[in-house]
């Protein structure tokens, strides 16, 4: 037996960012393993979601995922607007979001942040793992839209903390063995050094 979808989450893989480290390359489709580096994201999100789409400003490279592409509604907003428009995109579910450059993810994980999320049905569920919030790695309600918006048209800090700290959010506390499950790749090096 196949383990439960659970379609009450929207899934989102965030793909937007500037590449600067990448050489103005789009990191999400770099090969990682043969696959397109957003590719591991994508297939954990819909195993547990049952789909998911991709944020990302520009379409093209995107076509043989399968997935619907979703641009950012407010621009050149970082993390945080490509959340926004996960959340505009998704109609009226919570979405999981996970940001593109992250191929350790795991599925416990993300099942266990959604359970988190679904104890108290509103506000953020996110991890921490060695004193470290991953905020590009968790569930944010529906509810959160317009106070987001809001947000990214007012503060200066665009960071993806500072907006949690003015929402409810429930932590989920993990281990400092945990952190390589939230290694990102930023570099060409990276990619060729990643275990």
């Amino acid at each position: 037996m196949g383990k439960l979808i659970i379609s009450g989450i929207a899934g989102a893989v965030l793909s937007g960012g500037k590449n600067s480290r990448m050489g103005g390359r789009c990191k999400a489709l770099l090969s990682f393993r043969g696959r397109p580096l957003i590719a591991p994201a994508l297939d954990l999100l819909r195993g547990v979601f049952g789909s998911a789409v991709v944020i990302a400003n520009d379409p093209a490279g995107y076509e043989g995922l399968g997935a619907r592409v979703l641009p950012d509604i407010l621009k050149d907003k970082g993390p945080l607007g490509g959340i926004h428009a996960a959340l505009a995109g998704c109609g009226a579910r919570p979405v999981f979001v996970a940001a593109c450059d992250m191929p350790f993810l795991d599925e416990g994980l993300i099942r266990a942040l959604a359970a988190e999320w679904l104890r108290a049905g509103r506000g953020a569920a996110v991890p921490r793992a060695g004193g470290l919030l991953e905020p590009l790695c968790g569930v944010y309600g529906p509810e959160l839209a317009a106070p987001l918006a809001a947000f990214l048209l007012a503060a200066s800090d665009l960071s993806v903390r500072a907006f949690l700290r003015g929402v409810p959010t429930r932590v989920l506390e993990l281990g400092p063995d945990s952190r390589r499950v939230f290694t990102n790749l930023n570099s060409p090096a990276d990619l060729e050094v990643a275990p």
